[in-house]
């Protein structure tokens, strides 16, 4: 999902972990009351998208760092008050389902684009490294890329899968063809 090295630094809130992670200050800061929830999602992502590109392209439902993610790994206790836990869940769910839709679309270029190299990603020694280019790591990022290698290889055998039920439906029905 994310690298560990964000997780429990409230990674959004402190700037990268540049500042300490703030507490909700007395007397309470006043709320944000949203007219627009889905403007407004829609707004911070590009903002933080916008400062922080490959972090947010890094943030996936699972990986193989953690099967789950916890919200205070992007946000302090002062934004969960201002902005609303439930904005802030909604804003790095969208985010994981932006990600996913990327990687299926950028999976799918780079397939048509890289027809030959198709079957050698089921190689033991295919990864990230020999397969995409520096640009392709610079602009997304090593946990996009490699989610995008993980999409490419399920999708090939599934193709596969499919290929073979289809021929072994063929045979059948020629060889029930044969017989009568």
């Amino acid at each position: 999902m994310v690298q560990p090295a964000i997780q429990g630094i409230s990674f959004f809130s402190t700037n990268g972990g540049k500042t300490k992670p703030r507490a909700v200050p007395d007397p309470k800061p006043p709320v944000i009351v949203r007219s627009n929830c889905q403007r407004d999602t829609k707004d911070f992502i590009a903002k933080l998208r916008k400062e922080w590109p490959i972090v947010c392209r890094s943030i996936f439902a699972e990986s193989e760092v953690s099967k789950t993610w916890d919200i205070r790994w992007f946000f302090d206790k002062y934004d969960f008050h201002v902005q609303g836990g439930e904005f802030l869940y909604n804003v790095i769910l969208t985010i994981m389902h932006e990600n996913e839709a990327d990687v299926v679309g950028w999976s799918r270029d780079w397939t048509e684009k890289n027809q030959n190299l198709v079957p050698y990603l089921m190689t033991d020694h295919a990864s990230t490294l020999t397969f995409f280019h520096k640009q392709d790591h610079d602009k997304h990022g090593e946990t996009f890329i490699r989610k995008a290698l993980e999409y490419m290889r399920s999708a090939f055998v599934r193709a596969c899968v499919e290929e073979r039920s289809q021929a072994e439906v063929a045979a059948h029905v020629q060889g029930k063809e044969l017989h009568h």
